[in-house]
């Protein structure tokens, strides 16, 4: 139990604010009063015990599953970075389609790494036992977090066709019906490749676990404005770009580090040939 104190209902709400039990203050006024200083000096040393926090049901099913993708997977992980010029492009454009639709970095980088995957298709694939099973349909899970904690998967099917302006519509639905707690049942079904958006602006790269039983998942990491070397008639110029760095999970079972970067580059000059202005 600690130590008996007499605290008052002033002290003890120094004490609840600073995270402190007031029966572990030993208090030094008359009878063994908890004091205003005992209450101050024990909230500036911090809790004295450690606090158990039950796993809210979110994040227990999150934690099931990566302890079961860990355990079943290999993974591997490659990151290559890409240049980002596509995005001054759209940026031109004011972000938006010629019919309003906006059209986010994420998107542009998605129908880019959809495309890439029609010479990757081993990455468009789940394990059958002994068998890889290569996907003729592209379903694009995107990862979402939950605050305070959790994450769900929901999923853009038959991406392989999508045009970059029905792509920027669709991943913009698929949020907002996160946001709103309005997903169906079949949204968080059916995914064959995973892709992981930069979580922070600050974010240089994140390194997704796989969404069983997918053998492959994208990170996109933020669009950085850095110093980027060119060759200007023969002169060495040292001007501002934009770049991307990308990576990909992969399970080590099926791909290795060297397919997982020529997929990466695949990606990133599918991303340098979009024209906005021919496809928004």
């Amino acid at each position: 139990e600690g130590p008996s104190s007499i605290v008052s209902p002033l002290v003890r709400r120094i004490l609840d604010d600073g995270g402190v039990d007031h029966r572990t203050v030993v208090g030094t006024g008359p009878g063994g009063t908890v004091t205003r200083r005992d209450a101050e000096a024990a909230v500036a040393n911090g809790p004295t015990d450690d606090v158990p926090v039950p796993l809210t049901p979110g994040l227990r099913r999150m934690a099931a599953h990566m302890v079961e993708t860990v355990r079943t997977s290999p993974h591997g992980f490659v990151a290559v970075e890409v240049d980002g010029s596509v995005f001054d492009q759209l940026d031109a454009h004011g972000g938006v389609s010629s019919d309003g639709t906006v059209i986010s970095y994420d998107a542009v980088v998605i129908v880019a790494a959809v495309r890439a995957l029609a010479e990757f298709p081993f990455f468009n694939a789940t394990l059958a036992g002994d068998d890889l099973v290569e996907h003729r349909t592209i379903n694009v899970g995107i990862l979402h977090s939950l605050q305070p904690a959790g994450m769900l998967v929901p999923v853009i099917h038959a991406a392989g066709g999508l045009t970059l302006r029905s792509m920027a519509r669709r991943l913009a639905d698929l949020t907002e019906r996160v946001a709103t707690r309005q997903l169906s049942a079949d949204d968080l079904i059916g995914g064959t490749i995973a892709v992981l958006p930069a979580p922070t602006p600050s974010t240089l790269v994140g390194v997704p676990l796989l969404i069983q039983p997918n053998v492959a998942a994208l990170s996109i990491g933020a669009v950085r404005e850095v110093p980027v070397v060119s060759d200007v008639n023969g002169e060495r110029v040292i001007s501002v770009g934009r770049r991307v760095v990308l990576g990909l999970s992969f399970d080590h079972r099926v791909a290795d580090p060297t397919s997982a970067a020529l997929y990466l580059e695949r990606v990133g000059e599918l991303l340098g040939s979009i024209s906005i202005d021919a496809e928004r």
